[in-house]
């Protein structure tokens, strides 16, 4: 049996390591020149260092990530930023906190300025909530939790602002936050950048195993005949799939080859996220500070580099990218207490379909694993978990669909 897997990001990175673990042949198709898809890192003219395409960071008790980076030897790539906390600043009057669980529910110190235990408390309704309303009717918070705790939170991990998110997956968030950690907060990073830490081991992993990797071969046409994926046909080559092959399509949602195979998508739309990164001289160390009260959301420092992320950014995408480095650089300034500091090299990435628009009723719209054409499977963030679109979901969708690769064609 062979499994032709046409996508070169995590999730069909995820998809072939599972495969191959599993005894089945791997071939993986990326259009790109390069692995990683939306997980990739890359030079810049201006900085004398390597730039993410974003700001990946997961919880320290993720089990697919885990789990990847174990089986790729690449467990020590990541690091973690805080075992019992998360730090903010508000930039309209520059209180700082820590938020601590589970100290929260007893310590003010441990949660942001003007709220209580019950507004943390509050985040447990998320797990019994109206499935049919939106995570901020659910909530019930004060306007200072909300602002201070339950927007950065849920805008950050579902890319989707408080009022139009479903309730259900921010719950996913929560428990996963909690998880099997006491209640602490874990946050880890990559020490250096996403394609040293997710894509350059694996790569080198299915290489040692015997994987063929194709880059820069994109797939053209899907040929489907009597419910199955019966071709492919790439720009300069041909593959016949047999009757006991598989193929993974781990590719985004509005690709065009979802409308080939009659995957229903069209109603699944994309949420923005802006990146800036600034060349810095900073004696701090290695951080990531939540930030309220401006444009900036997440100030990362690493490597001489400060990257803000800005999630659900649908309001930046037309202004000129000058202008947001500008604006967020006098922003952040003030936190490397430089507030007068001219504006360094900087270079702001726009991903306009970073990851699905995750508002209320989304997780029944998405398209499962399994297909309804008996040897094509689909992997993805995009695939229906229960999760948002994360490094998480992407990697967890990609093992599952190696798991069904091996099913007989007649239990699809």
């Amino acid at each position: 049996m062979s499994v032709y897997i046409i996508g070169g990001g995590v999730a069909g990175l995820a998809a072939a390591i599972g495969c191959i673990k599993r005894g089945l042949a791997v071939t993986l198709y990326e259009s790109a020149p390069q692995l990683g898809g939306r997980c990739r890192s890359y030079r810049h003219d201006s900085f004398d260092a390597v730039l993410d395409n974003g700001s990946h960071a997961v919880l320290a008790n993720n089990e697919a990530v885990n789990r990847y980076l174990g089986i790729i030897g690449a467990s020590d790539r990541l690091q973690t930023n805080s075992r019992d906390g998360l730090n903010f600043v508000d930039l309209r009057d520059g209180k700082t906190w820590r938020f601590k669980l589970p100290r929260a529910l007893w310590d003010s110190s441990s949660r942001p300025p003007e709220t209580s235990t019950l507004d943390v408390l509050n985040g447990s309704r998320l797990m019994w909530g109206n499935p049919n309303a939106s995570s901020v009717q659910i909530l019930k918070a004060t306007p200072s939790a909300i602002d201070k705790l339950w927007e950065p939170l849920c805008t950050s991990a579902l890319n989707t602002p408080l009022a139009e998110a479903d309730g259900r997956i921010l719950s996913a968030v929560v428990r996963g936050m909690l998880g099997f950690s006491g209640l602490r907060l874990g946050l880890k990073l990559p020490r250096h950048s996403l394609t040293h830490t997710y894509i350059d081991p694996a790569a080198q992993w299915l290489q040692r195993k015997g994987a063929n990797v194709r880059l820069q071969s994109p797939l053209r046409e899907i040929i489907i005949k009597g419910g199955h994926v019966e071709r492919l046909n790439f720009d300069h080559d041909t593959i016949s799939i047999g009757t006991e092959d598989r193929v993974v399509l781990a590719v985004p949602p509005w690709s065009q080859l979802m409308t080939q195979t009659g995957i229903m998508t069209e109603h699944l739309k994309p949420s923005p996220i802006v990146n800036a990164h600034f060349q810095v001289v900073t004696t701090q160390a290695s951080n990531f500070i939540g930030i309220v009260g401006g444009m900036s959301q997440w100030l990362w420092l690493r490597d001489g580099l400060a990257t803000v992320t800005i999630s659900a950014a649908e309001a930046h995408l037309n202004t000129d990218s000058d202008v947001i480095a500008g604006k967020i650089w006098a922003e952040i300034a003030p936190i490397f207490g430089v507030p007068n500091a001219p504006l360094p090299p900087a270079h702001v990435v726009k991903e306009r379909r970073a990851t699905l628009r995750h508002v209320l009723g989304i997780n029944d719209l998405r398209a499962t694993t399994k297909s309804h054409l008996a040897n094509l499977i689909l992997a993805g963030d995009w695939v229906k978990s229960g999760m948002p679109c994360t490094l998480e979901s992407a990697i967890q969708s990609g093992f599952k669909a190696a798991a069904l690769a091996v099913r007989p064609l007649r239990r699809f």
